[in-house]
């Protein structure tokens, strides 16, 4: 039993090393793209090119996080469950795919941040569950703060 979870651990608490370091090389291409985008606003060619980056870059990712709320369905037994596990796992990629055709650049990655702090809640909701081991939700919430970070700053410097 741990603090944000109320059943035993299913797997090893600890962060494997490749998790850590990919997971964390994973957030580069976020904060490249935040900076360009504010750095490099007097260039309208950069600037377009690292703001679509960007917000191609983050409906990826949320694609991603997608991908794993399906390998956590893929787990359950009982089939109600996996239902609803099934369906929260298509709403990433959905929304992301949404998040890349809104034509507004800012309404799009301020979109992307809520997408993120709702995947989130969902990822530490599996968490306390112990669907996902417990170091995936410290990770996630650390992860998402830099990501919706990046977001937000792409998102304000193009206001």
């Amino acid at each position: 039993m741990t603090i944000m979870s109320n059943h035993p651990i299913k797997t090893n608490p600890n962060m494997p090393k490749a998790a850590k370091w990919l997971s964390y090389l994973g957030s580069v291409p976020f904060v490249i793209s935040s900076l360009a985008v504010f750095f490099l606003a007097s260039d309208p060619f950069l600037s377009g090119l690292f703001r679509a980056t960007l917000i191609g870059y983050g409906a990826v990712i949320l694609s991603f996080l997608g991908g794993i709320r399906w390998g956590t369905a893929l787990s359950r037994s009982d089939s109600s469950g996996q239902n609803w596990e099934m369906v929260l796992s298509i709403l990433p990629p959905f929304f992301g795919w949404i998040c890349v055709l809104v034509p507004n650049p800012a309404a799009a990655l301020l979109l992307l941040s809520c997408c993120y702090a709702w995947q989130v809640f969902i990822d530490m909701r599996a968490t306390r569950r112990a669907e996902l081991p417990i170091w995936f939700g410290h990770m996630r919430i650390q992860l998402t703060i830099l990501a919706i970070t990046c977001l937000l700053f792409g998102a304000i410097s193009l206001l």
